[in-house]
C-alpha cells in the first residue's frame, strides 16, 4: 500500500485522484491476511492525519449503520408515542397490538416503561 502510494505520488497524481483509486481498491478487494489489513488500515490512518481525507469503506459503512440505527430509534419512539396515546384512549390490548405490530412480550415492556415514566 505504501510503495503504491509512494508510486503515484511520484507520478504526479492529484489527491482527489488517488482517493478515487483507493476507493475503487478498498470497494472490490478482500483482505484476507490480518496483517495486510491491518498495514492497509494504519496508511489510511497517517495519511488521513497527514490531513488527506479519504473517508474508507468501513467509515462508510459505519456512517450508514448509524443512520440505520438512528432511524430505527425513531421508529421506535413512534411507537411507544402511539401505544402510549392508545392507552390513554383506551384502547384495548389486542388492538393497540395489532396496530403497532409488536409481540406481546415487547408490549408488555412498553407498557411497563410508560408506566415508570408516569410515576
Amino acid at each position: 500500500m505504501k510503495l503504491l502510494l509512494a508510486e503515484l505520488d511520484k507520478r504526479g497524481w492529484s489527491h482527489e485522484e488517488k482517493m478515487a483509486l483507493l476507493w475503487f481498491i478498498e470497494g472490490v478487494m478482500h483482505i484476507a491476511d490480518e496483517d495486510v489489513w491491518e498495514e492497509w488500515e494504519e496508511e489510511l490512518e497517517t495519511r488521513k492525519e497527514a490531513g488527506e481525507v479519504y473517508v474508507s469503506l468501513m467509515e462508510r459503512k459505519g456512517i450508514k449503520k448509524g443512520v440505520e440505527q438512528g432511524i430505527q430509534q425513531g421508529i421506535q419512539q413512534g411507537k411507544i408515542e402511539m401505544i402510549r396515546e392508545m392507552l390513554r384512549w383506551g384502547d384495548s390490548d389486542e388492538k393497540i397490538l395489532a396496530c403497532a405490530r409488536i409481540s406481546s412480550k415487547e408490549f408488555a415492556e412498553i407498557k411497563e416503561q410508560i408506566r415508570r415514566e408516569t410515576n
